[in-house]
């Protein structure tokens, strides 16, 4: 019955350490594609927005966002006590990851070309900044205040990774383009592109709304709807679809990161 104890003891613990090992592997893997890791971490900080919505959280008219934005908007379903202190938590820890991911990426081009590389610094620490200031949404509120200002503050830290992600792609456009077979690098280009697009008209739309928004004295029953009535059909379909193209554009990159000359040397030392 000892020796049975002991077996089924040790067999566990190997069992535990192999999952253990397995789980190591993956996540270095994963970081090893810093792309992916992005795209990753757009479906995380959905995860909020999505149960919300799935939960049948639709805000009745009395948000601010859903006002100027309309229903369709990612934020309306999140942005209620509950549900937005949950989501700001993970687009905290979202901006962390995807803040390393970016370093990665500097790192990576930096021991490509070589030298300081202060401006590449420059650019690459502006992006890690705008990335994690997304969770500053959750300051702002729209649904306790329903003013311009408000509204205005609420949108600025999703405009600001919205640019982030954008000025990424541009940068990875001119200087890291993929190189991979054909069929995926055509794929590449071209949701890129459509994404790129999609992103311009995005901010357009979120332009023209706050500049009408502007105009408008008031909010609440008698106050400003915004273009919601006039173009549900544009609004519905342009923010889900500007994030699968970017998410699409993040996973089909295939740059796989080499590890350092010391982490060879320490497996192989491992392996003999």
């Amino acid at each position: 019955s000892s020796r049975f104890n002991l077996s089924l003891c040790i067999s566990a613990t190997c069992s535990w350490m192999w999952a253990v090992d397995l789980v190591k592997a993956y996540v270095h893997a994963l970081w090893a594609r810093p792309f992916t890791v992005l795209g990753v971490n757009i479906v995380v900080v959905l995860i909020v927005p999505g149960i919300a919505r799935l939960a049948g959280n639709n805000d009745p008219d009395e948000n601010a966002i859903s006002h100027v934005f309309g229903q369709a908007s990612i934020c309306v379903a999140m942005d209620f006590p509950g549900w937005f202190e949950a989501a700001t938590t993970i687009f905290f820890f979202s901006g962390l990851s995807s803040g390393y991911a970016v370093y990665e990426i500097y790192r990576h081009c930096k021991e490509m070309w070589g030298g300081k590389q202060l401006p590449l610094g420059i650019f690459m620490g502006a992006v890690i900044l705008l990335m994690n200031l997304f969770w500053m949404v959750g300051l702002f509120n729209p649904v306790t205040d329903h003013s311009y200002g408000r509204v205005l503050a609420h949108t600025l830290p999703y405009l600001g990774l919205q640019l982030a992600y954008f000025a990424l792609m541009v940068f990875v456009l001119i200087a890291l383009r993929p190189v991979c077979g054909k069929c995926r690098r055509v794929s590449w280009y071209a949701v890129t592109v459509v994404y790129m697009l999609g992103q311009l008209l995005g901010w357009f739309m979120i332009i023209y709304t706050f500049v009408e928004f502007a105009r408008h004295e008031g909010t609440g029953e008698n106050g400003y709807k915004g273009p919601m009535n006039r173009y549900a059909h544009v609004f519905a379909y342009a923010e889900p679809g500007i994030l699968l193209f970017r998410w699409l554009s993040l996973m089909l990159h295939p740059l796989k990161l080499e590890a350092s000359p010391k982490s060879k040397d320490e497996k192989a030392e491992v392996e003999v």
